[in-house]
Protein backbone atom coordinates (compact mmCIF):
# COMPACT_ATOMS: atom_id res chain seq x y z
CA UNK A 1 0.00 0.00 0.00
CA UNK A 2 0.96 3.29 -1.06
CA UNK A 3 1.88 5.92 1.98
CA UNK A 4 0.05 9.23 2.12
CA UNK A 5 1.43 12.19 2.45
CA UNK A 6 0.78 15.94 2.38
CA UNK A 7 3.94 16.88 -0.07
CA UNK A 8 4.14 14.19 -2.42
CA UNK A 9 7.32 13.74 -4.53
CA UNK A 10 6.93 14.83 -8.04
CA UNK A 11 7.28 11.72 -10.05
CA UNK A 12 5.56 8.05 -9.88
CA UNK A 13 5.80 4.51 -11.16
CA UNK A 14 3.50 2.69 -12.80
CA UNK A 15 3.68 -1.00 -15.09
CA UNK A 16 1.12 -0.17 -18.02
CA UNK A 17 -0.16 -3.06 -20.61
CA UNK A 18 0.27 -1.93 -23.81
CA UNK A 19 -1.69 -3.65 -26.24
CA UNK A 20 0.38 -5.31 -28.95
CA UNK A 21 -0.31 -8.00 -31.33
CA UNK A 22 -1.16 -11.21 -29.66
CA UNK A 23 -1.57 -9.96 -26.25
CA UNK A 24 0.29 -6.79 -23.91
CA UNK A 25 3.67 -5.98 -23.08
CA UNK A 26 4.41 -4.46 -20.14
CA UNK A 27 6.18 -1.04 -19.89
CA UNK A 28 6.89 0.67 -16.27
CA UNK A 29 6.64 4.95 -17.22
CA UNK A 30 7.70 7.53 -14.94
CA UNK A 31 4.50 10.18 -14.89
CA UNK A 32 4.20 13.39 -13.77
CA UNK A 33 2.28 13.99 -10.50
CA UNK A 34 -0.36 16.52 -11.01
CA UNK A 35 -2.81 17.99 -8.53
CA UNK A 36 -6.09 18.74 -8.54
CA UNK A 37 -6.39 22.06 -10.78
CA UNK A 38 -3.03 21.03 -12.98
CA UNK A 39 -5.83 17.40 -13.59
CA UNK A 40 -8.40 19.44 -14.35
CA UNK A 41 -6.55 22.48 -17.03
CA UNK A 42 -5.26 18.59 -18.67
CA UNK A 43 -8.12 16.88 -18.78
CA UNK A 44 -9.80 20.39 -20.73
CA UNK A 45 -6.93 20.44 -22.93
CA UNK A 46 -7.14 16.71 -24.22
CA UNK A 47 -9.58 17.01 -26.38
CA UNK A 48 -6.84 19.13 -28.72
CA UNK A 49 -3.40 17.22 -27.67
CA UNK A 50 -2.48 14.15 -30.28
CA UNK A 51 -1.60 11.28 -28.53
CA UNK A 52 1.90 11.97 -29.06
CA UNK A 53 1.39 15.59 -26.83
CA UNK A 54 -0.90 14.06 -23.92
CA UNK A 55 1.48 11.08 -23.14
CA UNK A 56 4.57 13.42 -23.50
CA UNK A 57 2.49 15.57 -20.60
CA UNK A 58 2.30 13.11 -18.12
CA UNK A 59 5.08 10.63 -18.79
CA UNK A 60 8.60 11.71 -17.87
CA UNK A 61 10.38 8.23 -18.05
CA UNK A 62 10.22 4.74 -19.25
CA UNK A 63 12.05 1.31 -18.79
CA UNK A 64 12.65 0.91 -22.48
CA UNK A 65 16.26 0.92 -24.01
CA UNK A 66 14.87 3.82 -25.99
CA UNK A 67 15.94 7.26 -24.79
CA UNK A 68 11.99 9.02 -24.13
CA UNK A 69 11.57 12.10 -26.30
CA UNK A 70 8.91 13.42 -28.71
CA UNK A 71 10.04 11.20 -31.50
CA UNK A 72 10.34 7.82 -29.41
CA UNK A 73 6.89 8.83 -28.03
CA UNK A 74 5.60 9.03 -31.75
CA UNK A 75 6.85 6.14 -32.49
CA UNK A 76 5.29 4.21 -30.30
CA UNK A 77 1.73 5.59 -30.83
CA UNK A 78 2.05 4.72 -34.61
CA UNK A 79 3.77 1.12 -34.30
CA UNK A 80 1.38 0.24 -31.48
CA UNK A 81 -1.91 2.45 -31.64
CA UNK A 82 -3.62 1.74 -28.60
CA UNK A 83 -1.09 2.32 -26.41
CA UNK A 84 -1.22 6.14 -25.87
CA UNK A 85 -5.10 5.25 -24.60
CA UNK A 86 -3.82 2.47 -22.18
CA UNK A 87 -1.10 4.94 -20.85
CA UNK A 88 -3.37 7.96 -20.65
CA UNK A 89 -6.10 6.11 -18.92
CA UNK A 90 -3.58 4.52 -16.26
CA UNK A 91 -2.28 7.70 -15.82
CA UNK A 92 -6.44 9.27 -14.91
CA UNK A 93 -7.15 6.00 -13.29
CA UNK A 94 -3.82 6.35 -10.94
CA UNK A 95 -4.42 9.93 -10.41
CA UNK A 96 -7.99 9.94 -9.85
CA UNK A 97 -8.04 6.75 -7.44
CA UNK A 98 -10.60 5.29 -9.71
CA UNK A 99 -11.30 3.91 -12.70
CA UNK A 100 -12.25 7.15 -15.47
CA UNK A 101 -13.95 7.11 -18.26
CA UNK A 102 -11.31 8.00 -20.94
CA UNK A 103 -13.18 8.23 -25.05
CA UNK A 104 -10.15 8.22 -27.60
CA UNK A 105 -8.70 11.17 -27.39
CA UNK A 106 -9.49 12.92 -31.09
CA UNK A 107 -12.85 12.74 -29.58
CA UNK A 108 -12.83 14.57 -25.89
CA UNK A 109 -13.36 18.04 -25.41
Amino acid sequence: MAKLTLNPPPTWQKAVELPVPGGTASVTFTFRRMDLPQLKEFIAKLGEMTDVDAVAAVVTGWNLDDILDADAIATLCTTYPGSGFAILREYMRESMGRPFELKRIADLE
